[in-house]
């Protein structure tokens, strides 16, 4: 037998009837201008341990074991995903030993440190990294004068991208993300394929698991880039 994971989430009817009309509307875009983006917390949960999740076992045999810990530390994150190459990271909070790494750190309604990204935080990742990575990207390394950025339809994405709308230059927004749709966003094989390398470093700080992720997220193989971006008509399908 070959061990799964977990069901995957059901949909409700509206669910359906959104994305159904996302891939009317989008059923001819071509993809090669458009930009994936995400937030991805990465779990240093196997320090010292090279981990291969998936493997065939007998039926009645054990799982092989990996040594892991209950809270593990984690780097969370920021990137986004084109068909010519990733984004630089951008941390963003919930990322372990935040002070000690320099990382500017944003504060909630209630004035605390945030541990989780803020509409002001996002509003930065958006205007000091996915658009200026966006236009080198697309403008200076693709020709492409105009593209599309794609966001989930978290409020605080809504609120930051609005106050920020006039400086795009040259980007625009892909409208009508319908929620709940993690399969409709390739980035979610990036962080997988980011996550099962990583994993088979065995690295054994969280400095080296932190760089690792940094290193694996900026710089994938080209072609698997390709290959991601050029799977949206199958997904649509």
């Amino acid at each position: 037998m070959y061990r799964r994971k977990k069901p995957v989430k059901g949909l409700s009817e509206k669910n359906k009837d959104h994305r159904l009309a996302f891939v009317a509307t989008n059923w001819t875009r071509g993809w090669k201008t458009t930009m994936f983006t995400d937030r991805k917390k990465f779990n240093f949960k196997y320090p010292g341990e090279k981990v291969h999740k998936n493997q065939w076992v007998w039926k009645d045999e054990d799982a092989p074991t990996a040594r892991e810990v209950n809270h593990p530390d984690c780097v969370n994150l920021y990137a986004g995903l084109t068909y010519y190459g990733t984004t630089k990271v951008h941390i963003v909070s919930g990322t372990s030993k935040q002070k000690k790494s320099g990382i500017k750190v944003f504060t909630n309604l209630k004035g605390q440190a945030a541990k989780n990204i803020t509409s002001e935080e996002y509003k930065e990742v958006v205007s000091k990294t996915l658009l200026p990575e966006g236009r080198r990207l697309f403008t200076q390394g693709a020709g492409v004068s105009t593209w599309t950025i794609m966001q989930d339809n978290d409020p605080s994405h809504k609120r930051a991208v609005r106050n920020i709308h006039e400086s795009m230059q040259g980007a625009s927004l892909l409208e009508s993300w319908p929620p709940n749709s993690p399969d409709l966003n390739p980035i979610e094989n990036l962080w997988a394929w980011v996550e099962r390398e990583v994993e088979k470093l065995g690295c054994r700080t969280f400095e080296e698991f932190k760089a690792a992720v940094i290193n694996h997220v900026e710089k994938p193989p080209r072609k698997l880039c390709e290959r991601l971006i050029g799977s949206m008509r199958r997904r649509l399908e």
